[in-house]
Formats: C-alpha cells, sequence, structure tokens
C-alpha cells in the first residue's frame, strides 16, 4: 500500500474544493464591508434620533464586533422603517446562525421582503436557498433563476455563484466557458472568491488554456484579500514546482497562513509538511495534530492519513480499528485511497473479520472511484479479483 500523504488537487478533488468556495461567496456577502467609525452615528446617539440608515449602520457594526443581539435589534428597529439592507441583514443572521441558532425558513422569509423592495443582494440569497433547500424546497434551476437576474445588475456575488453553477451544472448544462464568463466579471470587480477560482480554472484548463502564471497571479490576488483556500493553493504551487520556483519554504508560509485561520486542507498539507520534513524538522507527532484539526472540519484527505497513521503505527499506536474507523470516514465522502484501505482491511484481517467478499467489494469502488494501485496493491487484487481485474 502506498503512502497518499500530500493533499494533491486532483480533478476529482477540485470539484469538491469548488463547492466549499460557493459557500465562502454566499457567507462574505453575509458579514459584508466592515463599517467604519465615519459611517456609524455617534455612540450616545438615541436610537430613536436615527434614521434608518444610521440604525443600519450601527447594527452591522455591532455584527462586525460580534454583538449578535444588538446588530439584531438596531437592524430590526431599521427593517421597521422599511430599510431593505437591515431586512437583508436579519435574514443573514438567520441563515448562519449568528448569535442564534440557524433557522432556514426565517431566513427566507426576510430575504424575500428585502428582494420584494429591489435588495440584490437579498435576490442573491435567495438564490442560495433555493440551491441548497434552506426555508424552500431544493431548485437548483430556481436558483440560477436568482443568481442571473442579481449577476446582470452587476452584483459580483451572484456573478461567481453563477460561475459556480456554471462550472458544476446546477441548475444548468455545464459550461466550462460560461463559468469563466462569470468568474472574470466577479473577479474584475475584486471578488476574492471568484479570483480563487478562475485561478482553479486556469490551473486546470477548465473553459481556458491551462496556465500556470494566470492561475498564480489570480491566487496571489485573492490571497492577497485573505481568501484561505488561494493562499493553500499559492504553497501547493511552491511545494510541488507548479509555475514557480519550487521553494518549501515559500510554500510553508503560505500553507501556515491559511492553516492558522482554520483552512482544512491547509491544515491536513502542514501535516503532510511535518510527517515529511518539507520545511520543517520531521516531527510526526505535530502531523497527527494538524491531520486530526482538519479531520474534525470533515477533510477527506485528512481523515485517510489519520488512518493511514494508525493502520502503519506512525506518530501513534498501531491500532487497526481505529485505522479502519477513519477510513470509513473519508470512503464515505468517496475518498478513492481510503475505499482500496478498507478492502485491504477485509482481505488481511485487520481491524475486522477477514472477509473475501467484501474485500472484493471494496476493491471494485476503489477502482472505479479512480484509485491507482501500485504493485503491492495489484497482488492483493489479483488474489482476491482474480481474472475479473485482469479484464479492468
Amino acid at each position: 500500500m502506498k503512502k497518499i500523504i500530500l493533499f494533491v488537487l486532483t480533478l476529482c478533488l477540485c470539484f469538491t474544493a469548488i463547492g466549499a468556495a460557493f459557500a465562502e461567496t454566499a457567507q462574505a456577502e453575509a458579514t459584508g464591508t466592515e463599517t467604519t467609525a465615519a459611517e456609524a452615528p455617534a455612540a450616545d446617539q438615541p436610537a430613536s434620533e436615527m434614521t434608518a440608515e444610521e440604525l443600519y449602520e450601527t447594527g452591522k457594526a455591532a455584527m462586525n464586533a460580534g454583538d449578535y443581539a444588538k446588530a439584531l435589534e438596531y437592524c430590526q428597529l431599521a427593517a421597521d422603517l422599511g430599510y431593505s439592507e437591515a431586512i437583508k441583514e436579519i435574514g443573514n443572521l438567520y441563515h448562519y446562525g449568528l448569535g442564534m441558532e440557524p433557522d432556514y425558513d426565517k431566513a427566507f422569509e426576510y430575504y424575500q421582503k428585502a428582494a420584494d423592495l429591489g435588495n440584490l443582494n437579498a435576490v442573491n440569497n435567495l438564490g442560495n436557498c433555493y440551491l441548497e433547500g434552506h426555508g424552500v424546497e431544493k431548485n437548483e434551476e430556481e436558483a440560477v433563476k436568482y443568481f442571473r437576474t442579481a449577476a446582470e445588475q452587476g452584483i459580483a456575488v451572484a456573478q461567481s455563484n453563477l460561475g459556480y453553477a456554471y462550472l458544476n451544472g446546477r441548475g444548468v448544462s455545464r459550461d466550462y466557458g460560461e463559468a469563466v464568463k462569470y468568474y472574470t466579471l466577479a473577479a474584475d470587480q475584486g471578488f476574492s472568491g471568484a479570483q480563487n477560482m478562475l485561478g482553479r480554472c486556469y490551473e486546470y484548463g477548465l473553459g481556458v488554456e491551462q496556465d500556470y502564471g494566470k492561475a498564480f497571479r489570480y491566487y496571489q490576488q485573492a490571497a492577497a484579500q485573505g481568501d484561505t483556500n488561494a493562499q493553500h493553493s499559492l504553497g501547493l504551487f511552491y511545494l510541488n514546482g507548479t509555475g514557480v520556483e519550487q521553494n518549501d519554504e515559500e510554500a510553508l508560509k503560505y500553507i501556515r497562513t491559511a492553516a492558522e485561520q482554520g483552512n482544512p486542507e491547509a491544515l491536513t498539507t502542514l501535516g503532510y509538511c511535518y510527517a515529511e520534513g518539507r520545511g520543517v524538522t520531521t516531527d510526526l507527532g505535530e502531523a497527527m495534530k494538524y491531520f486530526q484539526l482538519a479531520a474534525e472540519q470533515g477533510s477527506a484527505s485528512a481523515q485517510y492519513n489519520i488512518g493511514y497513521n494508525y493502520r502503519y503505527g506512525e506518530g501513534v499506536e498501531q491500532d487497526y480499528a481505529k485505522a479502519m474507523e477513519y477510513f470509513r470516514l473519508a470512503a464515505e465522502q468517496g475518498y478513492p485511497a481510503a475505499i482500496f484501505c478498507i478492502g485491504d482491511c477485509y482481505y488481511l484481517g485487520q481491524g475486522v473479520e477477514k472477509d473475501m467478499d467484501k474485500a472484493a467489494e471494496w476493491y471494485r469502488e476503489a477502482l472505479d472511484t479512480g484509485y491507482v494501485p501500485d504493485e503491492e496493491d495489484e497482488a492483493h487484487l489479483k488474489a482476491v479479483l482474480g481474472d475479473e481485474y485482469q479484464q479492468k
């Protein structure tokens, strides 16, 4: 069994990351831009003397400060005066569970009220609700209608979300060229999520000719705005020498920056760096620490790596049962190497009772999901699948 612990962005995993990027673009609109001191009214000004806009700005400032109770109070006062931005913001508080339990039904209600008053960001957020089935029956075609309405009026987050829809074929036929078109519109407005996704498109040649130089530049633009996915991608470029001179120390700077902000794939790659001594002294304990942090956020690659380390006793005491536990978590997300390892464990009786039929079932699934076996793996496949493997 070969050791696969570096987070490599295959095309399959690229689409997983793309889905994550969409969620970030949606929440980026929710938190908005920070209200400056000049925009907010005087701290001692009574609410009864504030205009609707001033009430909203006070609520927005409170939201940025993490005081969600005050944010809701002042946004509600502004909403009572018909201020659509405040109505939309209340929807965001309910949608993202800021200071409360998430309530998608209420979020949808407030987004609809704001949209009815012509608020285009609320129109985009309605599209998000339809796309994910939040507060309304899931309808991807309806989601695209809302994204398109807002995108055509120049709303960057909607343009980015429409790009996401075309890239992943959600509500529309997959069309990489259209995806690039809408991501470019949003990126030209400085929207970091779209800049990051354009980097992905140029890195993998999706809708454009593959161009690592352009990919790198778009990642730089997004990373400068704090986009952790882009920061991680820059780290991988330096780590692998993709389009730039290979440099472990430079790679580690970007990877650590993203990891310190909780990016799960950056945490996984940081774990890899400690496991392999890339830019740091080899430390299997530190590697496991970062894999665990990433796995807790659902990173399939980290879950696989933890399973691998338990299986082979690297940095931890060997424990086949724990290895199987983590392999199953990663396999549930379609991670090919984890699926293969489950087959291996059934074949060898590691952490489970030996079962050739189950081994065969998992081996087939691993091959079907694109797993590429090495020489040792092939020996196991031939022993279990026999002539069936020879024909694949």
